[in-house]
């Protein structure tokens, strides 16, 4: 009996000495201040249209509230129009120029002598997405210009399109007839976010004004 309760004893004090070492552990830790994130949009995605308002070579040119006035007009000769397109970004982007002549009662057909876009820009179908090469004396229409932003100074980069400098009238003018306008629309949209120039098309309205 006397040998029974010394072992109990012995296995009583080793899992007393068993906890009280385990009472001695720490667990490792470590911790780090909290982090905030920034968030800051890209700026300076732009579209402008410009005109030369000098005196052209058939006529007069006046610059007025609302536009140029041409008077002293002859038919059937050229007329110095010097229409362009600025555009900016610094985020990849589509560039839009739209060309289209407005009907009016009794109007007189002005049209442009010559398109000058430039490299790169591409002919547009707004219906059904596909971009092509320019067609030469395509002069109407919807162009596309797929800009990739390469600049590394701060600055959004520019490309510049010289939509045309010269228009001509019609011969057989009535005194008193009316000049047809040409229209004149500029828009850009970034390229991320959107599946296909389709896709990133419809999410801004033209801006423009008649020539």
């Amino acid at each position: 009996m006397k040998m029974k309760n010394m072992l109990i004893g012995g296995m009583s004090l080793a899992l007393v000495a068993c906890i009280s070492i385990g009472g001695t552990l720490a667990y490792l830790t470590a911790t780090d201040g909290p982090k905030t994130n920034t968030f800051e949009f890209a700026n300076g995605l732009t579209a402008e249209l410009e005109e030369n308002a000098d005196a052209n070579s058939n006529g007069n040119a006046s610059s007025n509230n609302t536009g140029i006035a041409y008077t002293e007009l002859v038919p059937g000769v050229d007329i110095d129009k010097d229409v362009t397109a600025t555009f900016t970004s610094d985020v990849d982007a589509y560039f839009f120029v739209k060309i289209e002549p407005v009907d009016k009662e009794n109007g007189v057909t002005l049209n442009i002598k010559e398109l000058l876009l430039g490299e790169g820009w591409k002919v547009y179908d707004d219906v059904s997405g596909a971009v092509s090469d320019i067609i030469p004396d395509d002069t109407y229409g919807e162009y596309v210009y797929e800009f990739t932003y390469t600049g590394d100074d701060g600055e959004p980069d520019e490309v510049v399109a010289n939509l045309f400098d010269t228009v001509f009238v019609n011969g057989n003018v009535e005194t008193g007839a009316v000049l047809e306008d040409i229209k004149i629309s500029v828009k850009a949209i970034q390229k991320d976010g959107f599946a296909d120039v389709k896709a990133a098309y419809g999410e801004v309205e033209y801006q423009g004004a008649n020539a």
